[in-house]
């Protein structure tokens, strides 16, 4: 059986390491990088199933990132949940409109959250492509 990879981008190392806790299983190959640029080779190289990304990298934002991913065929179809600070809902809905999966606001809510990664068919109402996670969203 072939594990589940997650590529986690981050700046923070914290952020990095916690996010790594949290979504080690059995069942997950997780990957860190620090910058967006790192995060993008390692997306084109290692196709993970999924990246798990803060829009506010320093060396590229948010936007242009999932840009280069959905232009890209080798990923494309990767699903990206950008996890960041609050921001202005109009740049959430610019980062969902630009092909970002789920957009979630840093909390630890958040991070229990992305518990339905590692088990995508025991969170039925988040199994599947593009289903949203909208109880988890940020209200602005």
């Amino acid at each position: 059986m072939e594990l589940m990879k997650i590529l986690i981008i981050d700046g923070e190392e914290t952020s990095r390491n916690y996010l790594k806790m949290k979504l080690r299983s059995d069942g997950c190959s997780i990957d860190l990088a620090a910058s967006s640029k790192v995060g993008l080779i390692k997306a084109w190289e290692d196709r993970p199933d999924f990246i798990v990304m803060d829009p506010a990298l320093s060396d590229f934002h948010g936007m242009e990132m999932i840009s280069r991913l959905r232009q890209d065929r080798l990923t494309s179809f990767t699903k990206v949940i950008t996890l960041g600070n609050a921001i202005e809902r109009s740049e959430i809905d610019d980062l969902l409109q630009g092909g970002c999966n789920e957009y979630l606001v840093k909390s630890n809510q958040a991070f229990e959250s992305l518990c339905w990664i590692k088990y995508p068919t025991k969170y039925s109402k988040c199994s599947g492509a593009n289903k949203s996670l909208e109880a988890f969203y940020y209200d602005i």
